[in-house]
């Protein structure tokens, strides 16, 4: 009831402000309702442990199923000189989800109560063009994109475990200051944002961002980029290690060389120091991901595209660390074996297709193979897997669509050898979105 109260006093205090400040205010928002059903998705054992999406573990058969409502409001409004505000909510729930009730299978539950969870999603001030200057700034909770989103798109990466905790995976945002410098055919960004701040454990994150990105050449853009992590930590940010400095340099580039025929290539390379509390160690890593995409100028409207994804690991037993951590990607390779693409250490072999079935229906579809960069890591066997996800989205009406996906995963003999099983994974996901 407390967060209800929160909410429409929100609510309240916003719409107060459109009807007396001098400025336009904007509301929308979006409801979906949203049907999943997964079997093996986390540990690939038809027999073992599993964590799913009501926090449960499970002795025995590892299948989940639920119905969820998830739904924003945001207000917008634009102010004089140049002034942009927004605040928006989300709010998301499974159908009678109660952690009260247990099921007779389940040995332990967490200490989560709430079956409803209401929160801040973004709310950030924008200023364009400071004082007729061709610098604009952001501040407050925002979505943050630099280039396609291979290193920075998603403020919590990892918010998401697996596809059985929401049914889908979400992209979050950055509590950050965002400065841009526009110019004639050219942008510069620079960027702090605060990743973790956990006060009572004296836990902190920060990210720094300098991003460089040129459009001079028509239908190419080149980019170029820079960042460093600093984090202090009492090991519950990760395994062991005690603070540490992360850097990371790169390049980008996208094209549209001829029409139809798109294209990008991407590489970085990771370096840092990180002291564990049983000793230091040097990062030293690397990732590529490189991409091809065809649309055919055709009935139907067909396409058809190939990415490849490399992620360095580390095969030997000394004090450095040669696996490459993702960072802030907003990816999804695979709509199951995703949370394990980032461990690192892998190379993906992705092909995609699809089509118009008509003015209102579209179909689609998309292929992996996983592959490890250093078998060690995985039990000394380098086949990861296959998988194969269908999509099918049908536009009912210009503000309502209806979405239909279903997929499955193959293990091969790494995945066997990790998890000491190899049981197929699938999942069947359906919905309807309606934006007003």
């Amino acid at each position: 009831m407390k967060k209800i109260t929160i909410i429409m006093a929100v609510i309240a205090a916003m719409a107060f402000i459109g009807t007396t400040a001098n400025a336009e205010l904007n509301i929308g928002g979006d409801i979906k309702v949203l049907g999943f059903y997964g079997d093996n998705c986390a540990d690939f054992n038809d027999n073992g442990y599993y964590y799913d999406s009501k926090q449960y573990y499970y002795n025995g058969d590892d299948q989940d199923d639920f119905m969820r409502v998830e739904a924003h409001i945001w207000f917008q409004s634009d102010l004089s000189e140049n002034v942009t505000t927004k605040v928006s909510i989300e709010a998301d729930r499974d159908f009678d989800y109660d952690t009260e009730n247990i099921d007779d299978d389940a040995y332990y539950y967490s200490d989560q109560t709430d079956d409803l969870m209401i929160f801040l999603e973004e709310a950030w001030i924008q200023i364009a063009y400071l004082y007729d200057s061709n610098f604009s700034v952001k501040l407050g909770r925002q979505f943050i994109q630099l280039g396609d989103g291979f290193v920075i798109g998603d403020g919590n990466p990892y918010s998401e475990m697996f596809l059985f905790d929401l049914g889908e995976y979400e992209v979050d945002p950055f509590d950050a200051i965002n400065v841009w410098y526009d110019g004639d055919d050219w942008v510069l960004n620079l960027i702090a944002a605060k990743t973790v701040e956990t006060r009572t454990w004296d836990e902190d994150a920060d990210l720094y961002v300098i991003y460089f990105s040129y459009t001079g050449v028509e239908n190419y853009v080149w980019d170029l980029y820079a960042l460093m992590e600093n984090y202090e930590t009492n090991s519950l940010l990760g395994y062991g290690e005690k603070d540490g400095e992360v850097y990371a340099i790169g390049a980008r580039v996208w094209g549209n060389p001829v029409e139809g025929l798109t294209f990008k290539i991407e590489g970085l390379y990771e370096f840092g120091d990180i002291d564990f509390y049983s000793g230091d160690a040097d990062l030293s890593a690397w990732a590529i991901e490189a991409g091809i995409k065809y649309e055919f100028d055709a009935e139907y409207n067909p396409y058809i595209g190939f990415t490849f994804v490399y992620m360095s690991g580390d095969g030997d037993s000394d004090d450095d660390i040669e696996t490459y951590d993702p960072l802030f990607i907003n990816r999804t390779y695979g709509e199951i074996f995703d949370p394990y693409t980032e461990w690192g250490n892998i190379f993906i072999f992705n092909l995609s297709g699809g089509f118009d079935v008509s003015e209102d229906v579209a179909v689609g579809a998309k292929g992996y193979y996983f592959l490890a960069d250093e078998e060690e890591m995985w039990g000394n066997d380098e086949d990861l897997g296959w998988e194969l996800d269908l999509y099918l989205d049908y536009q009912f009406s210009e503000e309502t669509k209806a979405i239909l996906s279903a997929g499955c995963f193959i293990p091969e003999d790494a995945v066997d050898d990790y998890f000491g099983e190899d049981d197929t994974a699938f999942y069947v996901r359906g919905g309807v979105e309606v934006e007003f």
